[in-house]
Parts: structure tokens; C-alpha cells; sequence
């Protein structure tokens, strides 16, 4: 990334197409990233509403999937919210 951004400060473009273009990439990854955590959002919420209770040997399964989804969602977010990709 920092290669790309050194070769545009290097070889500088004539119009500013590359405001546009960075404004459609930003726009984009913004509405793909909400587009993939909405769903991950909701099935959390559902997951509490249908929470079994700890006597329950299916518990063990609704916790693992309920910390997997979570910390996916948490890092998710972060790299949604950040410039990180």
C-alpha cells in the first residue's frame, strides 16, 4: 500500500480521477463490510433468544458458536472500521 501511495506522489495523476476513485473503493468497502456483519448481528441477538439453559449438554455447542461468531464479528469490524486492508 505504502508503494502505491510513494507512486502517486511520484507520478501525480492530471485530474483528480483518483479522489473519485478512492471515494468509490472507500464507499464500497464500507457497504460490503456492513453487507458481511449485519447477518453475523443478527444471528447473535437470535443465538441469545434461544440460549439454552446450562443443565443442557447442547450449551457447550451454543457457547463455542456464540464466542466464535462474536470475536468474528469484533475483528470483522475493526478491519472494517480501520485501514488495516
Amino acid at each position: 500500500m505504502r508503494e502505491l501511495v510513494h507512486g502517486m506522489r511520484v507520478f501525480p495523476l492530471p485530474d483528480p480521477a483518483w479522489f473519485d476513485l478512492h471515494v468509490a473503493f472507500q464507499c464500497s468497502g464500507y457497504i460490503i463490510g456492513a453487507v458481511a456483519l449485519f447477518p453475523l448481528e443478527t444471528l447473535q441477538v437470535f443465538a441469545l433468544l434461544m440460549r439454552p439453559k446450562k443443565t443442557v449438554k447442547v450449551r457447550f455447542y451454543w457457547k463455542l458458536y456464540h464466542w466464535s461468531v462474536g470475536y468474528t464479528i469484533v475483528i470483522l469490524s475493526v478491519i472494517n472500521v480501520s485501514n488495516v486492508i
